[in-house]
């Protein structure tokens, strides 16, 4: 593997459809030329798969805003199957590699705004995320899983947030599926054994 073997690795994926509440507090403001330059993107990738049934949000981040994260080796190609991988499964991508903070987070907000037509069969979003990630713990006890960039760490939880019906309510009844293969710091694991082969397997 490219990340350090004391590193914790979070892969892990949501699906939720219809939520109703939550993930107002805390949503950063955006430059407008930003998020207007990625609508007009994610427009021009909607009208050009327009037999698509979902759109796949697709980041590769090679570094980190902290000097201890190396640019990660493999993350283009990560990118590249990521593409190829739900290009197959009928996607249309909307991605970029080494996004900045900003771009990310103008590309969700372009996302949670787009009304899809109804002559495009979309079903579903998809959110992909290759990278650095971090964790930050509060006085309070709370923590802050994030996915980094080179500007700065973005929430997974804002990420969440952003899509939801009360961001995005015109994704209201499409699922949302959030896959993230990033390091949460850098404690020790523990090794676990995986069992092979049987039925249950």
């Amino acid at each position: 593997d490219r990340r350090p073997l004391t590193s914790e690795l979070a892969l892990f994926s949501f699906l939720f459809s219809g939520m109703a509440s939550g993930g107002g507090a805390g949503i950063t403001r955006l430059q407008q030329p930003l998020t207007t330059q990625a609508q007009a993107e994610l427009q021009r990738t909607v009208r050009a798969n327009p037999t698509a049934i979902g759109l796949a949000l697709v980041i590769a981040n090679q570094c980190g805003s902290q000097p201890h994260q190396k640019p990660l080796a493999g993350v283009e190609k990560d990118y590249d199957r990521m593409k190829e991988t739900f290009t197959k499964l009928r996607y249309a991508i909307y991605g970029r590699k080494d996004a900045s903070r900003e771009e990310l987070l103008a590309m969700l907000e372009a996302v949670a705004t787009f009304r899809f037509a109804p002559e495009y069969p979309y079903k579903r979003i998809v959110f992909v995320f290759s990278g650095h990630g971090g964790l930050v713990w509060f006085p309070d006890g709370q923590k802050s899983d994030n996915v980094c960039t080179h500007t700065g760490d973005v929430p997974i939880a804002e990420i969440v947030a952003r899509l939801q019906p009360c961001r995005a309510p015109n994704l209201e009844k499409l699922p949302k599926l959030f896959f993230i293969d990033a390091c949460r710091g850098d404690l020790k694991m523990q090794g676990v054994m995986v069992p092979r082969g049987g039925e249950d397997v």
